[in-house]
């Protein structure tokens, strides 16, 4: 990242250099304070609007078109050369990213099927095998109470699994969630923007929950979603009609426990009648 920062500078540098030495003998300030103008232009949007900058660096051709004192200005070509160079540079750098993001996402998939295949498998002889013991004669109080919290402990980490798997999987991005939650009936109002690769998982973890949350203990209700790349917002207002239904609240201590584990800060409760979650992350993440 620093190396590319470097080349990048020394780019504009030297397209900056040619067009000081180029409009040295110019007879007005005018090159120079043009050439000035377009270079930041085109150095400003290479990045973010390739087509912008392309297209003020093939417009600052014209400059060559004016007489200079028999002098051709150089510094519009080198400009055109560099924006094109640039642009080239951050469209691979950017398929290289996405494909990186895409190997890790597969990777990802398949340690979730062998966990599933193994574990999950092993998990669930254990539970039926410590069921089939509970209900055999021969066993004391004790015995069979012990092999009650056996069963019920697999049972219970064989859900954690399914979680984990969940997780792994990510089956789908944050707004593909929030559409398929709007289809199913809730009432939602999005703003989603991209989401660094490294708490993307936690972020739509927290937006699920807090769907699942609102879908609950208000139905009917608007909900609010808010993604940035430090911050995930989700509030719903107060139910049309409440369900009466309580939260045991391990859902939202799960959560908790998850964004404190990727560096954040989580906040659930009641805000005007409604419920509000929120999970604020570092940047560069």
């Amino acid at each position: 990242m620093r190396a590319g920062v470097v080349v990048e500078g020394a780019v504009w540098l030297g397209v900056v250099a040619l067009l000081v030495i180029d409009s040295w003998r110019s007879p007005t300030p005018w090159e120079l304070i043009g050439g000035l103008v377009v270079v930041a232009l085109v150095a400003a949007t290479t990045k973010r609007f390739p087509v912008i900058a392309l297209a003020a660096a093939v417009a600052s051709g014209v400059a060559m078109t004016f007489d200079y004192g028999g002098r051709v200005p150089i510094w519009p070509l080198l400009l055109m050369a560099a924006t094109v160079y640039l642009t080239r540079r951050h469209y691979v750098l950017r398929r290289t990213h996405e494909n990186t993001v895409q190997a890790r996402l597969m990777e990802r998939a398949r340690i979730a099927a062998d966990m599933h295949d193994s574990l999950g498998h092993e998990l669930t002889l254990i539970a039926v095998r410590a069921g089939v013991l509970q209900l055999s004669g021969g066993l004391t109080d004790e015995q069979r109470e012990a092999v009650g919290q056996l069963r019920e402990s697999a049972a219970a980490a064989t859900e954690r699994l399914r979680e984990i798997i969940e997780v792994l999987r990510d089956p789908e991005s944050i707004p593909d969630l929030i559409s398929r939650s709007a289809a199913a009936g809730l009432a939602i109002k999005s703003t989603v923007d991209s989401v660094p690769v490294g708490i993307e998982p936690v972020a739509y973890r927290v937006v699920q929950e807090a769907l699942t949350n609102a879908a609950k203990h208000a139905p009917g209700a608007a909900i609010t979603v808010v993604v940035t790349s430090t911050c995930v917002s989700v509030v719903n207002e107060q139910a049309v009609q409440p369900t009466g239904l309580t939260s045991g609240g391990s859902g939202l201590a799960s959560l908790r426990k998850r964004v404190e584990q990727a560096g954040g800060h989580f906040e659930a409760g009641p805000r005007d009648g409604g419920f509000a979650v929120t999970a604020i992350f570092k940047g560069d993440k």
